[in-house]
């Protein structure tokens, strides 16, 4: 299969669609309007791989930027970064190689949080600038997808109030150009249902991050047109042809709706029922 720019999805697809998040995503980035962004959505509606193709694929064309991208969800067992997918876009191989290493010596309570994981990357620009000298304008976005799973909380609140403490320290230093938190940026993917949750207080994420920077972005189901087009890469990638991948579109739909993370259970589903 031959996609844009060699792109595969975790589906074995090409990535369609998206245009107005990846828009939004961009102009966040490029303008630089956030402390903290909140991407959420339903279960498996594609935010994990609207992220990914994303900063793969597109920022490159902004320039002075480098994200750090945890999967958390790929975590198995133990608490260990090892078993965590961990990326670095954006950066030379030489760059890249350092955060990756210097992450991975991180001791292993401290990857269990997202708020350590964020420090490190402040600690990071100070030791760029001298040893690599990257450029006095360049940030650092560090991106924990499936933020939700992370072990190391023991209620809502715990998260909320992490949340809330690294959008306060970067909105509270990101004018001031002496200080390592002007240069670090957070994003988090989380289910939509996550956001309106309460805590032990009573307080939605709405709530405890309001007038510190933070923003939000929602993707739900894809159009009609760029769910085909999936739901057609996916079966050509697995042999299928006519009524069973329209069968197969038909059930998905009815059960999760456009969402295209759903396909391969499903499919999963009918393959075991007949």
């Amino acid at each position: 299969m031959e996609c844009p720019g060699g792109y595969i999805t975790r589906l074995g697809t090409c990535f369609h669609d998206r245009v107005a998040e990846l828009d939004i995503l961009r102009r966040a980035v490029a303008e630089d309007y956030f402390s903290l962004l909140i991407i959420y959505g339903p279960k498996r509606a594609g935010k994990s791989e609207l992220l990914r193709y994303f900063f793969s694929m597109l920022l490159g064309r902004i320039g002075h930027v480098y994200a750090i991208y945890i999967n958390v969800k790929d975590r198995r067992g133990e608490t260990a970064l090892k078993d965590i997918e961990v990326d670095v876009f954006g950066a030379s191989e030489e760059i890249a190689s350092y955060i990756s290493e210097r992450l991975r010596e991180l001791p292993e309570p401290a990857l269990s949080t997202f708020i350590p994981i964020v420090q490190a990357a402040r600690r990071f620009i100070g030791i760029l600038i001298k040893e690599y000298r990257i450029g006095a304008s360049d940030r650092i976005y560090v991106v924990a997808d499936e933020f939700h799973r992370m072990r190391g909380y023991t209620s809502l609140r715990d998260r909320l109030e992490d949340l809330e403490a690294i959008a306060s320290s970067i909105q509270d230093n990101r004018f001031y150009s002496n200080s390592t938190w002007s240069r670090v940026r957070a994003i988090v993917a989380v289910s939509d249902g996550y956001i309106f949750a309460r805590d032990e207080e009573g307080k939605t994420l709405w709530q405890r991050l309001m007038g510190y920077g933070a923003d939000y972005l929602f993707v739900g189901e894809m159009d009609p047109d760029s769910f085909g087009k999936i739901l057609e890469d996916y079966c050509s990638s697995k042999g299928y042809r006519g009524d069973r991948c329209q069968e197969l579109g038909e059930m998905v739909i009815s059960i999760a709706g456009r969402l295209p993370g759903w396909i391969p259970d499903i499919d999963g589903y009918i393959v075991e029922a007949t």
